[in-house]
């Protein structure tokens, strides 16, 4: 009978510590951790626009994320949907993903501006994504792309 007191105390532990690390992700520059949202971001990219619409279109690998697509407009806009978390986001098993964002780029000098804005979702639901999820988001612009400078809320730019 102890043992199985020690189990559900154990299981309990367990289930508390799994729910505190998926509120809050680890942020791979240690910068801006507490990011609300990305609709309505720029990102100030230290590379030219036609190389960032091609790494957004070329496949890549990341640690917050199993999958994504980016589904190109024009050399300058494209929509990019979110997938499915990756197991290291402590947050496998999360079922609300198919946000999808409209990107745009412009040069700025010989960096690039990305804005990103909230389109819907693909699938069931309507809400937008949750706080891990845009964490998650968030930690994937800044593990893929040399970010200079983020501009929350702005789509206008100096």
């Amino acid at each position: 009978m102890i043992i199985f007191y020690l189990l559900i105390i154990i299981f309990i532990i367990r289930h508390i510590v799994i729910e505190v690390n998926n509120q809050k992700l680890r942020n791979p520059k240690n910068e801006n951790e507490d990011i609300k949202t990305i609709d309505g971001i720029t990102y100030l990219i230290k590379d030219n626009s036609s190389y960032v619409m091609y790494k957004l279109d070329s496949a890549f690998t990341s640690k917050y994320l199993k999958s994504w697509t980016f589904t190109k407009k024009s050399n300058t806009e494209g929509e990019l949907v979110f997938g499915a978390l990756n197991i290291a986001t402590n947050g496998s098993g999360n079922k609300d993903y198919g946000h999808t964002y409209n990107v745009k780029i412009e040069s700025f000098g010989d960096n690039t501006l990305l804005h990103m804005t909230y389109i819907g979702k693909n699938g069931i639901g309507t809400m937008g994504p949750s706080k891990l999820l845009t964490q998650a988001y968030h930690f994937f612009m800044l593990e893929q792309f040399d970010v200079l400078e983020i501009r929350e809320n702005s789509n206008e730019h100096d």
